[in-house]
Formats: C-alpha cells, structure tokens, sequence
C-alpha cells in the first residue's frame, strides 16, 4: 500500500544504506549483499510488520536495487579517494555516503 516513491526511492535508499554499512568497512560486494538482504528482510518482519504486512516488493527492491545502488556509490567514493578528497568531493560524499563519513571520516 506504500506510494511508489517510498518503494522505489525510499526502500532502496535504506537498501544502499544497509549494503554501504558494510562496503565501507571493505567487506566484499556478496557479503554486503547479504547482509542487506538480512537486516531488510528482518526490518520488514520485526519492524514494519507491526503496522503492515511485508510486501514482496519491499523484500526484494530494498536489497537488490538497493544493494546496486550501493555499489555505484561505493565506487564513486572510491574513484574520490583515490587522490584525497577536494572539497568540492567532500560535500558530495557528504551527501551521497554519509556512512563512509561516520565511519572513515574524511581519509
């Protein structure tokens, strides 16, 4: 019953978010996969379940267009890091990878 921006914007924004938790800490594209996989379907069945059933959509979007997503800002960080970030890379890792921030800081 979810409007399709929360199911298409927002479910794979926090699948990216599950996925990067772990990519930033360089664990491989598989684990972080699965790992979104877990912590989304869990969320969906322990969290959301309370105020409404979990949908297909919601279980398979969220980590694997999520986990997609992930990855494509994963390598973008990357590619910025490579030679130390400008400011102009740190305001948009800032606003893409704000997890990497949290976690790496600025290095």
């Amino acid at each position: 019953k979810d409007r399709a921006v929360v199911n298409y914007l927002g479910h794979p924004f926090f699948g990216a978010q599950f996925y990067l938790s772990q990519r930033n800490y360089g664990e491989s594209p598989l684990y972080s996969f699965l790992f979104s996989t877990l912590t989304s379907t869990c969320f969906e069945y322990f969290i959301e379940s309370w105020s409404e059933r979990p949908s297909i959509t919601d279980l398979i979007v969220t980590p694997i267009v999520g986990s997609i997503l992930g990855e494509v800002v994963y390598q973008a960080t990357r590619h910025m890091r490579k030679d130390g970030f400008t400011t102009g890379e740190k305001i948009i890792l800032t606003v893409i990878n704000p997890l990497y921030v949290m976690q790496n800081g600025y290095h």
